[in-house]
């Protein structure tokens, strides 16, 4: 099963309340309504001592700082004669295509990889604390050839044994474009060509190559290279078994900052 994550604001994320929320708007292109919430907004700033709808999404989040209302900022401190020292950026976090989705919108998460020979540990009866699902920034295309390189700030590309390639040109119906690699070849090999993907920043997250199962994608040895993601139950955040998901207690958490 294929889902796309987005930010909305009208969710309510749980969070240290304690936290200052700011956002520079601009740079948050895929958020709105921060006034209609109980943002304080001043020209391209919108701000709140507590977390509002999807701060998570549509916010960055300061510890130890105060908001500056006239301002719409939050500071590290307010002078005595009511002045923002040290205003915070907000400015919405870098996400690189093909990589782990930072807050922000076009991950992709994808439901049920399949187990193989030297492939990532998946979630199953006795294993409910391993990959449920499994997520990536997706890119638009149709084709391959219209799918967007990865970025090139210092970050990984595909090698010899993992290429870029759209979902709808190899047996899925959307247009997203992913990071494919040959499962085959890992499975024999004990070699994951996505690994070196992995990153510890913003959160510690393995990238590896993940299978769907026979007939997921046209050609036999594709797999998608991405990080993994659990199936908790919203209340608590235990990992859920088959029973949990069927009852309905349970979502998909790919960032350990969201976990309940």
């Amino acid at each position: 099963m294929l889902s796309a994550a987005a930010a909305l604001l009208t969710l309510t994320t749980r969070v240290n309340n304690s936290t200052c929320y700011t956002a520079n708007v601009t740079t948050y292109t895929w958020c709105k309504g921060y006034e209609s919430v109980g943002y304080s907004c001043v020209d391209d700033y919108c701000s709140s001592s507590t977390c509002l709808g999807d701060c998570l999404s549509c916010s960055q989040s300061y510890i130890n700082s105060v908001i500056d209302t006239k301002n719409g900022r939050c500071c590290t401190s307010i002078s005595s004669d009511g002045i923002c020292i040290g205003p915070l950026s907000g400015d919405a976090p870098y996400n690189p295509p093909y990589g782990f989705p930072n807050h922000g919108p076009g991950g992709l998460i994808v439901e049920g990889p399949v187990y193989y020979k030297n492939g990532p540990k998946v979630w199953g009866p006795g294993t409910e604390n391993e990959t449920y699902a499994f997520t990536m920034l997706a890119q638009s295309g149709k084709t391959d050839k219209e799918c967007p390189p990865p970025n090139t700030n210092n970050s990984w590309s595909p090698g010899s044994n993992a290429r870029i390639i759209s979902l709808r040109s190899h047996g899925e119906p959307i247009s997203d474009c992913v990071i494919a690699c040959n499962w085959t070849q890992v499975s024999e090999s004990g070699t994951d060509p996505c690994n070196v993907g992995s990153i510890v920043s913003p959160v510690i997250a393995t990238y590896s190559c993940y299978y769907g199962g026979p007939g997921w994608l046209k050609g036999k040895d594709l797999g998608v290279c991405g990080f993994n993601c659990s199936a908790r139950h919203v209340v608590g955040g235990a990992f859920c078994t088959d029973a949990d998901i069927k009852a309905g207690l349970c979502d998909v958490y790919c960032d350990p900052r969201d976990f309940p």
